[in-house]
């Protein structure tokens, strides 16, 4: 009876995986972007919780890449995926690759830590100027053994504790050094010449990019909307502004929207809940 309950809980309806344009270098909410160009797919990790980098984030993560590897340009568009970890934990998406984790220590460090992936390495390895580990050396005294993936390779170097980019005669990886051991995580050769992804002119581009399936996110709710207010006597509507506007809890006599209903609004800004109402009304 137990194993017969637990089959009939449903997984909630959250999106698994955005879109990404290789032309406009934008995330998408569909498959196609609004040049008409499909997208690739990029799995997201639970709680499926993804949303763009605002000031602060960008601020945090160009800081800690210069400082730590010299890097001194980030792309304009940037997608942080929660993840699991002891305090905040995020995937970053960039250029269409699952880019680096930003993690932050409270109990030792108190700060944050990013650690860059192999496929972010072909679009930043050309600004790194520290950070490096070499093990060349190393690798020779092992035979020139290339798979170095998962090793940890004893090494000398002045760089401090943490997140790494391993060379080695001409490959390059990413790894975690700790006490003079450096942990590899992958190790290969990047491209020649180095992927130049086209950076939007501004985040409206991502609108742009999106307005079509933005359009129809509208139209199913309004059409929801119209279909569901008549089959109750009270209607309550609830439109999400986010974390930086207050939501809007509307109420409306004689209807009424099922929870599931509201789940099913996407978010808008303050003004647009009393302009759809209008519209509504005027119906």
């Amino acid at each position: 009876m137990r194993e017969r309950s637990r089959k009939s809980v449903r997984e909630p309806p959250f999106r698994e995986s955005v879109y990404w344009c290789p032309e406009c270098n934008v995330p998408l909410v569909a498959s196609t972007c609004g040049c008409k160009t499909p997208g690739y797919e990029i799995p997201l990790t639970k709680p499926y919780d993804v949303r763009p980098a605002l000031e602060h984030d960008r601020n945090v993560i160009k800081k800690y890449l210069n400082d730590r590897f010299g890097i001194e340009t980030i792309p304009k568009i940037l997608l942080l995926n929660k993840s699991g970890g002891i305090d905040r934990t995020d995937t970053i998406i960039a250029n269409g690759v699952i880019f680096s984790r930003l993690t932050f220590d409270p109990p030792l460090l108190r700060e944050y830590t990013i650690e860059l992936t192999p496929d972010a390495l072909p679009f930043v390895i050309e600004e790194v100027s520290k950070g490096i580990v070499d093990i060349t050396d190393e690798v020779a005294e092992k035979g020139g053994n290339r798979h170095m993936g998962g090793k940890n390779v004893p090494c000398t170097t002045d760089v401090t504790d943490g997140p790494v980019i391993v060379h080695a005669n001409g490959r390059y990886g990413t790894g975690w050094l700790r006490n003079n051991v450096v942990k590899v995580k992958s190790l290969g050769r990047p491209p020649r010449p180095p992927i130049e992804m086209p950076d939007p002119p501004d985040r409206e581009q991502v609108i742009r990019c999106n307005k079509p399936h933005l359009k129809n996110l509208e139209r199913h709710a309004i059409r929801f909307i119209k279909t569901e207010k008549d089959l109750r006597p009270e209607c309550n509507v609830a439109f999400s502004g986010g974390g930086r506007t207050a939501p809007l809890f509307v109420n409306l006599p004689g209807r009424q929207v099922s929870p599931t209903a509201i789940m099913s609004i996407p978010d808008w800004n303050s003004r647009r809940p009393l302009h759809l109402l209008s519209h509504l009304e005027s119906r």
